[in-house]
């Protein structure tokens, strides 16, 4: 933003992501964290993991409907939270505002408990042009036409999620575009509803899918089987927030560790 006197970058790493890697993505952050404080503008970042989708909306009136939720703190997802909460709580210090982060964290709870944080952001969609009463009515939302579900084809756990071919297929779908003016249907999507580490039963639902037609449904629902794979032993669970950087180096993100 012009003016701005302190950044926060999420620098995304994994299969979902540009970074593939860890390593890759702690180079480019080290860089850009560099060049944003060597030119006066305080910068930190994040890295953060997208080997699965964070929280659960793909898509994108889904994924407004999501953040909408978390807003009214009305069951957001933790992956989402967390990194929403860390971003958000290490502006507040890089900009001076908090003398913690833990503050800064406190300080956005309790702007979502006291509804300011949801009025805000029906600030930003009117300024923006859009209808600000879509925070209090999600009916507003566009919605699509064939809503399914994808059932669990076995028993076991959730060992790994393919999120770069779940994002091809949301662009299949007609929620994304690889061309600069192509169309963006704002309806569709998919609710990925498991994460690593998760144990799953043969049956249990795995994710919605919200289609154009039931032929897009139905390709979409092999496309997701085929992305997420079940294990027969147990699998570590995947934390969304790995490390921090900032101009005096990188350390673990962990709360209450002081990391400026």
């Amino acid at each position: 933003a012009e003016g701005a006197q302190s950044l926060v970058l999420d620098v995304k790493f994994g299969n979902g992501a540009f970074m593939k890697t860890a390593r890759q993505a702690r180079k480019l952050a080290r860089e850009l964290v560099a060049v944003g404080n060597n030119y006066g503008l305080n910068t930190a970042a994040l890295l953060t993991d997208m080997n699965q989708p964070l929280g659960i909306a793909v898509g994108n009136a889904l994924e407004v409907k999501e953040a909408i939720s978390c807003l009214r703190g009305e069951g957001c997802p933790k992956d989402l939270m967390d990194v929403t909460l860390a971003v958000g709580a290490l502006m507040l210090k890089l900009s001076g505002i908090t003398k913690s982060v833990v503050d800064g964290k406190r300080m956005l709870i309790g702007s979502i408990n006291s509804g300011r944080a949801l009025e805000r952001f029906a600030h930003w969609i009117d300024a923006q042009g859009g209808n600000p009463k879509v925070v209090e009515n999600l009916g507003l939302l566009p919605k699509a036409p064939v809503v399914t579900v994808v059932k669990s084809d076995a028993s076991g756990w959730v060992d790994d999620i393919d999120t770069y071919r779940l994002g091809m297929l949301a662009v299949k779908l007609g929620a994304g575009t690889l061309e600069l003016d192509g169309e963006v249907d704002h309806a569709v999507g998919m609710r990925i509803l498991v994460k690593r580490g998760d144990r799953i039963e043969k049956e249990e639902i795995l994710a919605e899918v919200h289609a154009r037609s039931k032929s897009d449904a139905q390709f979409a629902e092999k496309e997701i089987l085929e992305s997420i794979l079940i294990a027969e032993e147990p699998t570590r669970p995947r934390k969304p927030i790995m490390n921090a950087i900032t101009q005096y180096g990188e350390r673990r993100f962990l709360w209450g560790l002081d990391i400026i």
